[in-house]
């Protein structure tokens, strides 16, 4: 029961904002942009072409999720309408605004030993940008924006998911840029566990699979 606790107390300590590196927006519901309402939607979500795997699964996380949440199935396009809204997911995001760039580049941890997980959500008018500074992170965007609907993920596959039932979707004034100060945050299964999703679940939890030398193996 100890380690159990321990282990949760340390994932929050990985992903709650690093303060003195984020730029804290939130979801409200000032000067809303809606993206769902009564189970309809106009909104698109734009992903490059190029799109890496995990950004692509972003894109594709976040339909899901959406859709599960609301029973509205948001377009993937490669193209923004600006006659609805678009959240731009990775590489879009990054190409179309140009202080999303600015803020992964600013927010990022200097000189990583393995290297730097930083995000970037904001919105401007009916554009919502939502991007990582890298492939992982990008899908790291993406879940911190379904988590501030409501989204948890407490056990991998279907099973550990909480996802709730809205009649209407929205995102008020964001801009929220973080980067964790800890390079190396990792969910680990034993020889013998079943890894059934746990690549999903690691990347919505926001760790990665950046390499460590194991503790018991450490030279002095």
């Amino acid at each position: 029961m100890y380690r159990l606790s321990l282990a949760f107390a340390l994932i929050f300590f990985l992903i709650a904002p690093d303060r003195a590196r984020s730029q804290v927006g939130g979801v409200s519901n000032r000067n809303e942009l809606l993206i769902v309402s009564e189970g309809t939607s106009r909104a698109v979500i734009v992903v490059a072409s190029d799109a890496g795997n995990w950004e692509r699964r972003a894109a594709a996380d976040l339909r899901k999720y959406v859709a599960l949440m609301t029973g509205a199935a948001l377009p993937i396009v490669n193209s923004a309408d600006d006659t609805r809204p678009n959240i731009f997911i990775g590489k879009a995001a990054i190409a179309a605004d140009r202080l999303t760039a600015a803020a992964l580049q600013r927010i990022a941890k200097k000189n990583p030993v393995y290297r730097t997980d930083a995000i970037s959500i904001r919105r401007e008018g009916n554009r919502v940008y939502v991007a990582g500074s890298n492939d992982d992170s990008h899908y790291f965007a993406v879940s911190w924006l379904l988590q501030r609907w409501g989204c948890r993920w407490y056990m991998p596959t279907d099973f550990g998911e909480v996802i709730p039932k809205k009649t209407r979707l929205s995102i008020g004034a964001v801009e929220f840029a973080h980067s964790p100060p800890f390079e190396v945050r990792g969910y680990w299964i034993s020889w013998r566990g079943d890894t059934t999703g746990a690549d999903e679940f690691r990347r919505r939890n926001f760790t990665s699979e950046a390499p460590s030398p194991p503790g018991h193996a450490l030279d002095n």
